[in-house]
């Protein structure tokens, strides 16, 4: 093998004729990597990022938005992506999809190490520069970012200081919002911020059920126990959906210790009470319910004391049905339409009305 002299400004170096030379680089997969001898480098790993499963739950709105930012803007400048959301709501899946159709070289950033801004700013292309769990990886200590460098550094390079005359644009994944408050509200660093829900959509669950699920009539069954879930990513509805097929069970077979976190629903609602009169002379309706709901301020002696409450049930209202145990009784009439709730106690011989007005779901509002 022949040997060549290499020259960085004064510096000759003997080293190994074994190399190609690329004005630009070609596309493909890249990881960044660093050592003390070589410094960064570029390992090429593939072509693009690899699906060999289907992709569920992509918005596609959003990604034909930010290609046509890139493809339409006349001048060529820096751009950043955000995605946001916890792990298995799609966020990187969505990331390295919208990477790929940008057809651009892109370059998986790990970690950050020496020269890592300069090495950004010299390259003179069109490329990717991709950030999986930013918040995790540029940090420094336990939470805070390093602002002078993989912070405010990196803050410069994307606001457009290192004008390369070329895109360069950065997208980024993170599981929490815990990131250098100066990349948020700045467009010209971050211009799109997308941030991902943990709770699936019935559309896109419907979906998966219909790839997977052996027994179609099981499918609504699988929907309702999803819903009460407090966290539901594509793995895990693979999961239990994989728990139906291998056991042909119903779920109430096995949800009470699968491994999954149930939700709790916050009922806000508007009660009373009544007892029963064994001739019927005093039986109190719904609409007089109704009626003492709107007219609860009343001094009139007419309108039955109504109280507001709370209650914790551990499913949406949707759900309930006649039997099912609303705070402690055993409901015997309900209205979905006017969200009421009718439970009797036959012990105390006794009726309870609820006018249900709103159900949080944790911190989500659900109906």
């Amino acid at each position: 093998m022949s040997k060549i002299f290499l020259q960085r400004g004064s510096r000759f170096s003997l080293v190994d004729d074994n190399f190609d030379k690329y004005p630009v680089l070609e596309k493909g997969l890249y990881d960044l990597r660093f050592n003390m001898e070589d410094g960064i480098y570029l390992e090429k790993t593939g072509e693009s990022f690899e699906f060999n499963y289907k992709l569920y739950g992509l918005d596609n709105t959003f990604i034909s938005h930010v290609l046509n930012t890139y493809k339409k803007s006349k001048v060529k400048k820096n751009m950043g992506v955000l995605l946001n959301g916890e792990r298995g709501t799609g966020k990187t899946v969505c990331a390295k999809y919208l990477a790929n159709q940008l057809d651009l070289p892109i370059i998986m950033i790990s970690n950050d190490c020496p020269g890592l801004n300069n090495f950004i700013s010299s390259v003179k292309q069109d490329v990717v520069f991709f950030f999986d769990e930013f918040e995790k990886n540029f940090k420094r200590g336990s939470d805070e970012y390093d602002e002078n460098q993989s912070g405010e550094s990196l803050l410069s390079i994307m606001d457009g200081v290192y004008n390369t005359g070329f895109s360069h644009i950065f997208i980024l994944t993170t599981n929490e919002l815990r990131i250098n408050k100066n990349f948020l509200s700045r467009p010209s660093r971050i211009r799109y911020l997308k941030t991902f829900n943990p709770v699936m959509s019935k559309e896109l669950l419907g979906e998966i059920a219909d790839d997977f699920l052996k027994d179609s009539s099981r499918k609504q069954d699988l929907i309702n126990f999803v819903s009460t879930l407090e966290f539901a990513s594509i793995d895990i509805v693979k999961r239990i959906i994989e728990e139906i097929n291998m056991h042909d069970c119903s779920i109430d077979e096995f949800k009470n210790f699968f491994n999954v976190s149930i939700s709790e629903y916050t009922y806000c609602h508007w009660s009373t009470y009544h007892y029963d009169d064994p001739m019927g002379v005093r039986d109190y309706t719904i609409e007089q319910f109704l009626e003492d709901v709107k007219n609860r301020n009343s001094d009139e002696e007419t309108v039955k004391d109504v109280y507001h409450n709370t209650s914790r049930i551990d499913c949406p209202f949707e759900q309930l049905t006649i039997g099912s145990i609303f705070r402690g009784d055993e409901i015997e009439y309900i209205d979905y339409d006017q969200k009421i709730i009718i439970t009797r106690n036959v012990e105390r011989s006794r009726r309870d009305f609820h006018k249900i007005t709103s159900v949080f779901q944790k911190n989500l509002y659900a109906i």
